[in-house]
């Protein structure tokens, strides 16, 4: 299971323990921790695809299940469901953790992209 929406063309990427760090290498990259078990994740999801859609052109955004991929959370010191992690270039940006409203997180994602304001 990737993600709790049908991800599509366009959607986050799923990533894994084994090639993590690979998919942070280079360029901006926001990485979302979630848990199947999280309810705050399964609320934040939606948001995150329309900012994907609507503004992710110079940001890769990843999505890492926690349950199943556990290496790379406890590499990238995620102890909160849902943490999502900014990465330039492979190294940590900026992180926020836990429950959030959609206008925090998306004022967080504009900061990292440039990108206008979001609706």
């Amino acid at each position: 299971m990737v993600g709790f929406l049908p991800w599509g063309p366009g959607d986050p990427e799923p990533a894994n323990s084994d090639s993590f760090r690979d998919d942070i290498a280079t360029g901006t990259s926001v990485v979302e921790f979630w848990s199947a078990r999280c309810n705050a994740c399964r609320r934040i999801a939606p948001w995150l695809a329309e900012w994907k859609q609507q503004h992710g052109q110079a940001v890769r955004m990843l999505t890492v299940n926690v349950d199943e991929e556990l290496d790379a959370a406890i590499d990238a010191g995620v102890f909160v469901a849902p943490t999502l992690i900014a990465y330039g270039d492979g190294r940590e940006v900026d992180r926020i953790e836990g429950p959030m409203e959609r206008d925090n997180l998306m004022r967080w994602l504009q900061t990292l992209s440039g990108s206008g304001p979001v609706s």
